[in-house]
Parts: structure tokens; sequence; C-alpha cells
């Protein structure tokens, strides 16, 4: 297994203190120096909103990625309950030096199909609701009984402001034909 960490503290003390293959840089960077094909999984964290180009992204989870690997990751939702409720509030929109993307379900969705990953499940969790209200300490506990209720409806109604999501590459398979040369190749459903 390979990590990739952008931080050279965070990645340096993986390597040092558990013996782990940490990579400092981002994807985009280290692809170069990995197999193409060569993992069954990855795993990507909150990290989608982070990245320079999610499109260029899970063009790299692509080239990484085995016939069959899959991607698990997780990232703001967009279209969440949480963002409605708070508005302008949100305190995901105010990390702007963190944050580059917000997502939708139905964007994730349309990130994975331009990439060659077929979106196999996603969903929500949680409602958390940050504003600057929050920092009142009166106020601070009612809302944390707030969103621990809310929270549970909106994973039922699939409007958390968290989404997971499992995308696999497709695996290829040829098609034999009698009398030709040739084979096309078409994917597994």
């Amino acid at each position: 297994s390979v990590g990739i960490e952008i931080s050279e503290a965070a990645a340096s003390y993986a390597r040092d203190k558990w013996d782990l293959d940490v990579r400092t840089g981002t994807l985009e960077a280290v692809v170069p120096e990995l197999k193409p094909e060569s993992f069954d999984v990855i795993w990507a964290a909150n990290l989608l909103e982070h990245v320079v180009s999610p499109s260029e992204f899970l063009a790299d989870v692509d080239k990484l990625l085995r016939p069959g690997g899959v991607l698990i990751a997780s990232t703001l939702n967009f279209d969440s309950w949480a963002f409605l409720f708070s508005g302008g509030d949100w305190e995901y929109l105010h990390s702007a030096k963190e944050h580059r993307y917000v997502f939708s379900p139905s964007l994730l969705e349309r990130y994975c199909a331009n990439s060659n990953l077929e979106l196999e499940e996603i969903d929500t969790t949680g409602f958390r609701w940050i504003s600057k209200t929050r920092q009142k300490r009166w106020y601070s506990s009612m809302v944390r009984v707030f969103e621990q209720g809310v929270s549970n409806l909106a994973r039922l109604a699939n409007q958390g402001h968290r989404v997971q999501f499992t995308a696999r590459k497709p695996h290829v398979v040829a098609v034999a034909q009698s009398n030709d040369e040739s084979a096309p190749i078409s994917r597994a459903a």
C-alpha cells in the first residue's frame, strides 16, 4: 500500500514512526512514480474539495486503479439540509483557502461518468450546522442537540452535509467473434 500526503511533516512522521510508504505531494505529482493500474482500492476521505481539478484527480484515479478497482471517497454536500438551513453562514463556504469545490450527489455522478468510473453507491450523513450564532456559549449546546436530531433525518432523506460514494473502474473484457481476427472490446455490465 502507498499513502500520499501533502504535508511533509505528516508524511515523514508516518514513514519514521510506522515504516509506511507515504509519498509527499499531490496525487497529480506522485502519479508518475506509481505503476498504472496497480491499485485495487483508492481511499480519498475529505479530499476532493481540496484538489485543484476534480476532473484531473479522477482521471489520475482511473489511471491507477486496476480494472474492477474501487474508489472510496467522501466530500462536502452542497445539496444538504445543513447548507440550505445555514445559507451564506455555512462554514464550509468560508473555507475558501481550504475548500476549492463543493459537490452534490448528482454532480459527483457526472464527474464519475466523465472519468470512466461507474458510481456504485452514494449516500449522505450528518447535519452540521455551523454559523456565527454557534459561537455563543449558551447557544452551542442547543445547536448540538438540534444537529443530532436532524442528522438522523438528513441521513434517511439523503440530505446530509457529507456525501460518501464508491465508484468502480469497469472491467474490460474481450468478446470473441468467430471467423474474425479482431475481437471488439466491450465493458462488462
